[in-house]
């Protein structure tokens, strides 16, 4: 038995022969089965490694069996697409029971469903009508077998999140549950216990993954009544285990074959291997994807990085200089018409008559003789003599050129101009033009260079030592007609004219099996680009230019490229953005020898990063971590947390102007002249003199300085949170403060020292007035001077400009305080420096000088400045507490309190910032609990810079590009 097992083992492909060696177990009985073993015994056996490898057993007995039968036989197909299900491969169950249910419809319906004949194992027509079977029977036996194809439709469909699709298939798979009750003579019509029986057959769904829940939980959500469906879905990018055409790319010998095509379009470039930043965030059970290829995860010298092919500059290259000249025809064009070159899809407006050539069978387009040789040579040899077959396709020698008057369906798919789906028919066209490719270089189409060294973003493969708990992620846009019906309908068309094409034959199941499909789906996902249409706006074309795009993205390149039919890399005449440091001391001239070309898959100046990023997303195989975030992207997120301080702000404001323009009508008395005659209060009869500081003026200095002064301390910190949180405090306390003084001073009031001076009251008779002997007297009673320089007269309590010298320059010198760690324990004094002392207490002597300047020129009294200036100073300390997380603890009372918005911002700038690179930027990673994590300390930037421009390791906060995006 051991022998016979050895034996076995021995005629199994590699990959399987080596999973099988890495379990223990005798595999003489699984070996024993001609189609392997049955899912139903594979699911009884509890070692999960060993049901993995006899899945992928069962699969490669099943596709063998296939590939040995005269036709497509129905049975095998679908126990295929079982084994398929139980892999956790939904995508590829879905289109091998796609192609069951197909069959049956032809067995049921007749040929004009489909020109595929089922058969049996050997050959026979599907359903057998044996001498003891009548039509009856056959008619039952389809029905059955179309039932359990839909049944694995709809699961996997459900699975991959084509809602839409799936709820069709399960009213069939009611409608076909009737039929079979019908054949079997119940006539009853019991909706409910079809509805029982067929979700009794949905619970039999199993994988050797513990995806039970997460099939449970796609049914629920399909079943929510508000739910809409969705039409297109997710599958997995994934390079099957069975899949041995995908090269090391990162092997001495694959760099070779890349830079020996290289040298021909850019001889002064080539590849090497770069090391770029992980954009997928990590997966269940910490592993992250893979490039091409690779079996296990790539080694990297920096965290959070992965290895990728990159393009390196052998010398100087001059800006402006064109590095690179691509041309390739792995296109995709539609509509298919004579405006566009066929191979490269070159606008063939701008190309003269004499230069254009035409295929002399079929007459399409090409915009050079090189074109048309390249397109002979690699994808369209040209049925020059016009043959076609009896049924009217092209000969087998030229089967994708119908001549004159051929059959020219197979390129018409995908070509619809009434399609919603254009971007999806696009790829499915690189996906024809590839299987022309293979069928006319008699070439595996995942060994065609164009292909073959593709960037897939694939997940990492399943290995049977370390099985993950859950299936893989499903990340590659899924669309059962593009995946599926235009596939198996385009090889519908071929096989007429090549009949080893025809689907599930040796040579298909060898080249176009649905895995292949798949994987080429997934490169092209990572690596195409398309261009609209200047008529209707839709994409029009799509190509893969396999050089152009082995030069990784950044949002900061240096080349560019335009749409064209030959692929082009410019050096850049300027960079998007430089860096303040770096922008006069090394000016662009130029890619230096030995760096990496960055290259560009978006534009990079477009304002709305989210677009852009969606659109990265498949292409880089996760988000991009540059934001491109200005600083009006930071401003939105700012006024969106505080728009309603924003307005009370202002509001208060008004407030304050509108109490300004009321009349000030306070009830105040004052003694003009006591018994005597004398003047009872000299303290109010000092003479006029104009303010040294008028109150504009003072308002100006004690708003714009404070706010200058935190302007310019950004040029250290360059922190957007720590500049929009003193800003905002610093307009609260103007605000409040002014506001306040301006209701004491029109209610409550004073009488200035020069009142008497502005008052010029007129003579009055000893005891006229009220009170104590008649000597107190009303403004509006004795005073004949001007009427506006009295009321001005009366409004001496409290000082304004006091209030907001203190509110302003007190407000600044807290910003000081608390920036410069002048309260914190942890400094000793002989490191605190004199001149922070003198920075924190400049602030404030100007202030105090502010409010002298009113005393001295006689427009208030000393405890009129006091109290503006305590009104000041409250403001100030409640400003800045408000907007800042303490006052008095030294390690958090320069730490700014974050909105929201703006702290999921920032959170976002710091995920995207990386450790190494010449352009990567060093994040402060100091945390707190309000998300002001990207603060940097004033004092130690102020130490390290010495008030210079910052160096590269301090932080770079807002108006550039955050870090590089170079995958």
């Amino acid at each position: 038995m051991a022998g016979q097992a050895q034996e076995g083992c021995s005629a199994l492909p590699d990959y399987l022969q080596t999973i099988l060696d890495q379990l223990p177990d005798d595999h003489s009985v699984a070996l024993s089965y001609p189609n392997g073993p049955s899912v139903a015994d594979i699911k009884k056996i509890t070692d999960r490694r060993r049901r993995f490898a006899y899945l992928l057993l069962a699969r490669h007995r099943l596709t063998e069996r296939s590939a040995n039968c005269p036709g497509p036989c129905p049975e095998t197909i679908l126990k295929r697409a079982e084994v398929y299900e139980a892999l956790g491969y939904s995508e590829l169950a879905l289109a091998d029971a796609y192609v069951s249910y197909t069959l049956c419809l032809v067995a049921l319906d007749g040929p004009d469903i489909s020109d595929l004949v089922p058969v049996d194992s050997d050959g026979e027509p599907w359903p057998t009508n044996g001498p003891e079977q009548d039509e009856h029977e056959s008619t039952a036996v389809a029905l059955r077998h179309k039932y359990w194809s839909l049944v694995f439709m709809c699961r996997s469909a459900i699975i991959l999140g084509v809602q839409i699709q799936a709820k069709l298939w399960i009213d069939e798979i009611l409608a076909v549950k009737r039929a079979i009750r019908g054949l079997e003579g119940d006539e009853t019509t019991n909706k409910a216990k079809d509805i029982d029986e067929v979700t009794g057959d949905f619970c039999k769904y199993s994988t050797v993954y513990e995806d039970e829940s997460k099939f449970k939980k796609c049914v629920g959500i399909l079943r929510q009544e508000d739910h809409k469906p969705t039409v297109f879905g997710w599958c997995q990018r994934q390079v099957y285990p069975w899949n041995e055409h995908e090269p090391e790319r990162m092997s001495k010998e694959a760099l070779k074959d890349i830079n020996d095509k290289l040298h021909e379009a850019a001889p002064d470039l080539e590849v090497e291997i770069s090391t770029l930043p992980t954009l997928t965030p990590s997966l269940e059970l910490g592993v992250q994807r893979l490039s091409i290829g690779e079996k296990e995860p790539s080694v990297s010298t920096h965290a959070n990085c992965s290895s990728q092919l990159g393009l390196f500059a052998k010398k100087q290259l001059a800006s402006g200089a064109t590095i690179l000249k691509e041309r390739s025809v792995l296109t995709g064009i539609r509509p298919h018409g004579e405006a566009l070159c066929d191979a490269c899809a070159a606008d063939l407006e701008g190309i003269d008559q004499a230069d254009r050539r035409h295929c002399t069978g079929c007459h399409i387009p090409f915009c050079s003789e090189h074109c048309q040789s390249a397109a002979t040579q690699r994808y369209h040899h040209p049925n020059v003599d016009d043959y076609e077959t009896d049924e009217g396709y092209p000969p087998a020698e030229a089967p994708f050129c119908a001549g004159t008057s051929g059959n020219d369906d197979i390129h018409n798919l995908g070509r619809a101009e009434s399609s919603t789906t254009p971007e999806w028919d696009l790829y499915f066209l690189l996906l024809s033009r590839t299987m022309q490719m293979s069928e006319t270089q008699k070439l595996h189409p995942l060994d065609l260079f164009e292909i073959k060294y593709l960037w897939g973003d694939f997940s990492p493969t399943p290995s049977v030592n370390d099985l993950p708990i859950k299936s893989g992620p499903k990340t590659l846009p899924y669309s059962v007609r593009h995946h599926v019906e235009l596939p198996l309908q385009w090889f519908e068309i071929l096989m007429h004219s090549r009949d080893r094409c025809t689907p599930y034959s040796a040579t298909w199941l060898k080249k176009y099996d649905w895995w292949i499909i798949q994987t080429l789906f997934a490169k092209f996902r990572g690596v195409a680009d398309a261009q609209q249409s200047t008529w209707t706006g839709k994409p029009e074309v799509a190509a893969v230019h396999p050089l152009w795009c082995l030069a990784n993205h950044s949002c900061n390149p240096n080349v560019t490229w335009k749409p064209s039919g030959v692929r082009n890399l410019t050096v850049v005449k300027e960079r998007v953005w430089e860096r303040p440091d770096k922008s006069s001391i090394l000016p662009w001239e130029g890619i230096r020898a030995g760096e990496e070309i960055w290259n560009h898959y978006t534009g990079v100046q477009e304002k709305d990063h989210r677009e852009r990023q969606g659109r990265l997303q498949a292409v880089l195989g996760g988000d991009c971590r540059t934001t491109f975030r200005r600083l009006g992207g930071y401003s939105r997120a700012f006024f969106l947390d505080h728009w309603p301080d924003l307005l009370l702000v202002l509001l208060i404001t008004a407030i304050a102007g509108a109490v300004f323009l009321i009349p000030s009508r306070p009830p105040l008395l004052f003694p003009l002249l006591d018994p005597t005659g004398a003047v009872y209060n000299p303290s109010l009869a000092y003479p006029y003199r104009p303010a040294i500081l008028n109150s504009l003026t003072a308002g100006l200095l004690g708003s714009l300085i404070p706010l200058g002064a935190i302007l310019l301390s950004q040029l250290i910190i360059r922190s957007f949170a720590d500049f929009s949180a003193a800003t905002l405090g610093l307009s609260y306390a103007l605000a409040t403060g002014t506001c306040a003084q301006m209701i004491l001073k029109k209610t409550i009031g004073g009488l200035r020292p020069h009142f008497l001076a502005v008052c010029k009251p007129r003579p009055v008779p000893l005891g006229s007035g009220v009170g104590f002997n008649g000597i107190m007297y009303r403004p509006q009673d004795v005073c004949t001077g001007n009427l506006s320089e009295i009321e001005w007269g009366i409004q001496s309590f409290p000082s304004g400009h006091s209030e907001i010298a203190f509110a302003g320059f007190g407000y600044l010198a807290i910003y000081f305080f608390t920036h410069l760690h002048c309260g914190s324990h942890d400094w000793r004094a002989g490191k605190l420096g004199f001149w922070r002392m003198l920075l924190v207490l400049m602030p404030l002597l100007f202030a105090a000088w502010i409010s002298s300047t009113l005393w001295l020129s006689y427009h208030h009294h000393a405890s009129d400045c006091l109290a503006g200036a305590a009104i000041g100073t409250l403001t100030a300390l409640f400003g800045y507490r408000t907007t800042y997380r303490t006052l008095t603890g030294g390690t958090t009372n320069w730490k700014p309190r974050v909105g929201r918005r703006l702290k999921r911002a920032l959170e976002e700038k710091r995920e995207d910032q990386t450790m190494a690179g010449q352009d990567e930027i060093e994040l402060d990673q100091r945390h707190g609990i309000d998300g002001a994590d990207e603060t940097l300390d004033l004092e130690r930037a102020w130490r390290r810079s010495g008030w210079s421009p910052p160096p590269p390791s301090l932080n770079w906060r807002d108006s550039e590009c955050i870090q590089n995006c170079e995958q």
